[in-house]
């Protein structure tokens, strides 16, 4: 049983078989799907050192809620930071220098 492929009439000939697939019609292909998760937009990427058994928590607690560990990690500082009392460092502001003659 043979298994016709469509192919863009305009661009390619319709092949025998696979290993004569145009390397453009391929790419193309691939370069019109779109793959993975959409972005959940402009990022930091931020280090820590923690304690192994901390760090063995946090990716015991993502794998259970099946999310990534830097999505878990992320989640735990912005909630560490909800409540936390910002106001110092909003209020803050640099201090005018007098110039010296």
């Amino acid at each position: 049983m043979t298994t016709r492929i469509n192919f863009p009439p305009a661009c390619h000939t319709e092949p025998s078989d696979f290993r004569n697939l145009s390397v453009v019609y391929m790419t193309t292909q691939v370069r019109s799907r779109r793959a993975g998760r959409p972005s959940k937009g402009e990022r930091h990427v931020m280090t820590a050192r923690v304690p192994v058994a901390t760090a063995e928590i946090v990716f015991r607690l993502a794998e259970a809620r099946g999310i990534p560990a830097s999505e878990f990690i992320a989640e735990a500082v912005q909630e560490k930071l909800a409540r936390t009392d910002l106001s110092f460092v909003e209020t803050q502001q640099e201090l005018p220098l007098q110039k010296s003659a």
